[in-house]
């Protein structure tokens, strides 16, 4: 018997936050893989920041959803069905596979999921796309020092990006979005503990997209030997309080990724 397949396809641009009325859930029944397929279920969506931006009809890293096209996600899936050669029934993968129960998939941006290193929804993110973005934004373009001072503005890969920075031994200053991020902490106080952390010694700051005159306001506050790093134009910053509360969730996967 086929399956259904559930989908939640893209039915207009949102304007502001999206509506109910931008949707469209359609069920019909589950592809077939051809020769050089195989056919997944998902188990695990992971629900990202970027997915807003990729509604949009502007020029970005990669195209707009299309209008009537599966909404853009990355996911784990399970394989039930293959016709490919180095994919078998059973194996957990992860890839962008949409927003949907099914999906086929000819093995190109796919990944296989070892949960021996960490459980299933840690490879959407410390061990997935945020944790390689953040890796590659800190290591590679920043290359921290010990006893630099990190700055780092809201979104999901700076949850990552602190903590890299934390383990070279730096200061991470993060710049939430609001009160909830910051634990509620006083406005006044964040500003006044930046300041200081800033005036301790040399840092960097990652310039980032956001509103609010961040990129203007860093430079304001930052050490006169603090540079900036760039990466493609991409974020790597982390809330404050929601990093410190990340680290402890995935203190010790870090630490067997970091062991093989």
């Amino acid at each position: 018997m086929t399956p259904l397949n559930g989908q939640w396809r893209l039915a207009a641009r949102p304007a502001g936050l999206p509506k109910p009325s931008d949707w469209e859930y359609v069920e019909e029944p589950a592809p077939e893989p051809a020769d050089g397929q195989f056919l997944v279920k998902l188990e695990y969506l992971s629900l990202d920041p970027a997915m807003r931006g990729w509604m949009n009809e502007i020029r970005s890293y990669v195209p707009p959803v299309g209008i009537n096209e599966v909404m853009r996600a990355g996911g784990i899936a399970r394989v039930v069905e293959s016709r490919h050669p180095d994919y078998g029934v059973g194996e957990l993968v992860s890839g962008m596979f949409g927003v949907q129960r099914y999906a086929l998939s000819n093995g190109n941006g796919i990944n296989r999921v070892d949960t021996t290193l960490a459980p299933a929804p840690v490879h959407l993110g410390v061990l997935g796309m945020t944790g390689l973005t953040a890796y590659v934004g800190l290591l590679d373009t920043g290359r921290p020092e010990p006893d630099q001072t990190v700055v780092v503005s809201g979104a999901a890969v700076g949850s990552v990006a602190g903590q890299i920075a934390r383990i070279k031994g730096c200061r991470v200053v993060g710049i939430a979005g609001g009160p909830e991020n910051c634990e509620c902490r006083p406005a006044r106080a964040v500003a006044a503990q930046r300041r200081a952390l800033l005036a301790r010694g040399r840092g960097f700051r990652r310039p980032a997209p956001v509103p609010g005159g961040v990129p203007d306001a860093v430079p304001r506050r930052e050490h006169r030997q603090a540079h900036p790093a760039a990466h493609r134009g991409r974020d790597v910053s982390v809330p404050l309080g929601y990093e410190l509360r990340f680290w402890r969730e995935f203190e010790r996967p870090l630490e067997r990724s970091e062991e093989v």
